[in-house]
């Protein structure tokens, strides 16, 4: 590849692509952190409603008081669920129906957040941890479903990938212009030696980019030399 366009515009494709391929990446993967803790705060409030709720009496029967469960929480497969052990009994969700949550073994005071795959196969975002109420451990999970949250962060990356190309293809036109304007002095020049060779001018216009300057003085002494050694050679002749 000889043209200086094409190089130039070559050069500036991969450059731009590349920055592109970090920028959506790095945009990805904010996003998805950014929502994933927002998710997870709304998940360990839930969790802290449940437990302020829960009650246990002496004989270790817990009682989960109704008005703290959101109505989300009560239909089959909506994608909110929450398990709540009290030693060796178990309050969990009507929306979790038949099915169940495996729920990590924690210590006292210990807090995780982890995916796992949920009723009917759905990707869920579990939060869990584990109290000490009334003299008993309680262990506490709240998860949610994370489709819709991996389908708009999908949407949102393809967009940005939409409009960074958009972009992309309007910066290469601007800078095929300039180039374009750029180069036209050279080609200005190119027409000064078509008429140096007719014998119009004597030497080249030195009106060029800096870049092109050197080879135009080289050519313009070139030409004094080769007409100060034909001089001397009529002389000679003569």
């Amino acid at each position: 590849m000889t043209s200086l366009r094409s190089r130039l515009g070559l050069g500036l494709l991969s450059s731009l692509m590349l920055m592109l391929g970090l920028l959506w990446l790095i945009t990805g993967a904010s996003v998805r952190s950014l929502m994933e803790e927002q998710l997870a705060s709304r998940l360990a409030h839930d969790g802290e409603s449940l437990l302020g709720g829960l009650t246990i009496s002496a004989d270790g029967q817990a009682v989960l008081d109704a008005q703290r469960i959101q109505g989300i929480y009560n239909q089959p497969f909506s994608g909110h669920y929450f398990l709540v052990a009290v030693e060796d009994r178990v309050i969990r969700s009507r929306s979790l129906w038949d099915e169940t949550l495996q729920l990590p073994q924690l210590g006292v005071g210990e807090r995780r957040l982890s995916y796992i795959s949920g009723p009917q196969q759905q990707p869920l975002l579990l939060w869990s941890s584990a109290f000490r109420k009334q003299g008993r451990v309680v262990r506490l999970a709240v998860a949610e479903d994370v489709h819709a949250l991996r389908d708009g962060t999908r949407r949102m990356q393809l967009r940005l990938l939409g409009w960074s190309l958009a972009v992309v293809l309007l910066l290469l036109l601007i800078q095929r212009y300039i180039v374009v304007r750029t180069l036209r002095p050279v080609a200005a020049c190119a027409e000064d030696v078509a008429r140096l060779e007719q014998g119009e001018i004597r030497e080249l216009g030195e009106q060029v980019p800096d870049e092109v300057l050197p080879l135009v003085h080289a050519i313009n002494l070139l030409l004094q030399r080769q007409g100060q050694r034909l001089k001397r050679s009529r002389a000679a002749l003569g």
